[in-house]
């Protein structure tokens, strides 16, 4: 009898576990003993057993669903150069998961001013989703917030943290946007945010939709690399990638080098952030085994906030769902906090980042140049 009751138990938790999983289950078994056992299990399940293929799988998917004009993201614009996308300008969209907010420029942030206004330090930041987040409620808003608390002096009157991440974008296009759409507003320093998504090789999904849509490449270097992967227009994108693959060390190194030299042309600083996902860890550091050697020789400030998940208990309670891997409001929180802790103690990080001990008349409006960068940090 006793056995036979473990058994219709287990039968029962498994299939209440079957239709968690393939459906959301009815209001009348969510609010019993067995529904509300079946829900801790899975998340249990689904937390412990998420995978550094699982990140991937989302990766790949979440860049194919903002590609589906008009149908699964309305807020891109879709280019026929380089960048591929970018955002509408004055977005107000407020969708079942998905909410989008844009200024006249396209930008994920209130309105500025292409000219930087007199006396302000300005902060262009670049990445992808991950620097997005909840509307004035990211870790871009919270560390401009912050710094207009804390860290005006005679000479920088103003602080502005521009937002000019866009979601889906890899290490080619976070590049293309500093050359073509940060230059323009002067920034005193470039803020790469480095993410999983930007040390993966899936760059080459830029590339291959470039080559379907019979978009120039624009550069000698892609070029050759796409000649020398013998890619052609007509393979699947899963084949481009599958040759493209080898070439991700080069081509990560190469766009990092053109944002360097591109920052040093402007006179401007480039400060290099290692931004993680909320999952455990043992899945974030392998992203970045390959493209740290890259990154410390390339002689620029950066500042690792891996760490910034590494004590929590519940990394659902950070994300945006269960199994979307994009950091919520607290999430975000938690990055500005291990963000600003760290420059705010290193002298080196706060004169690069915060443009503490400036000379007087560098914050005026005009860009300034800078006899040599700051020691890097070691991620």
């Amino acid at each position: 009898m006793k056995n036979s009751f473990e058994r219709s138990a287990i039968a029962s938790v498994a299939i209440l576990l079957g239709l968690l999983i393939v459906i959301k289950l009815p209001a009348s078994i969510q609010n019993t003993r067995m529904g509300r056992l079946a829900d801790r299990v899975l998340s249990k399940i689904r937390v412990t057993n998420f995978k550094a293929e699982d990140l991937e799988t989302l990766d790949a998917g979440y860049y194919e669903g903002l590609r589906k004009e008009g149908s699964v993201d309305p807020s891109l614009r879709f280019r026929d150069d380089f960048l591929e996308y970018d955002y509408k300008p004055n977005l107000h969209l407020s969708v079942a998961g998905l909410g989008r907010t844009t200024n006249s420029l396209g930008m994920y942030d209130r309105e500025y001013t292409v000219e930087k206004p007199p006396h302000t330090w300005r902060i262009a930041l670049l990445g992808d989703s991950m620097a997005l987040g909840p509307f004035g409620h990211n870790y871009e808003s919270l560390l401009e917030n912050r710094l207009n608390e804390a860290q005006l002096n005679p000479d920088i009157q103003k602080f502005e943290v521009l937002n000019f991440a866009v979601g889906g974008y890899r290490i080619t296009q976070i590049m293309e946007t500093m050359i073509e759409k940060a230059a323009p507003f002067h920034p005193d320093v470039y803020m790469v945010a480095i993410t999983g998504v930007g040390v993966s090789h899936r760059w080459s999904f830029h590339i291959g939709h470039l080559l379907q849509r019979k978009i120039d490449l624009k550069y000698d270097f892609l070029r050759k690399v796409v000649a020398d992967a013998h890619v052609r227009p007509s393979d699947s994108l899963e084949t481009m990638d599958r040759k493209l693959a080898p070439f991700t060390p080069a081509v990560f190194d190469w766009c990092l080098e053109q944002m360097k030299e591109e920052a040093s042309k402007q006179g401007a600083r480039m400060v290099i952030l290692l931004i993680p996902e909320p999952v455990s860890s043992d899945l974030i550091y392998p992203q970045f085994s390959s493209a740290r050697p890259i990154i410390e020789k390339l002689g620029v400030p950066v500042i690792d906030l891996l760490d910034t998940y590494a004590a929590s208990k519940n990394f659902i309670e950070l994300r945006v769902s269960r199994d979307d891997v994009h950091a919520n409001a607290r999430g975000h929180e938690m990055v500005f906090e291990n963000l600003y802790r760290k420059v705010e103690q290193d002298p080196k990080l706060s004169d690069v980042v915060f443009g503490t001990g400036q000379s007087k008349g560098a914050h005026s409006g005009a860009t300034h140049s800078l006899a040599s960068p700051a020691a890097p940090t070691s991620p």
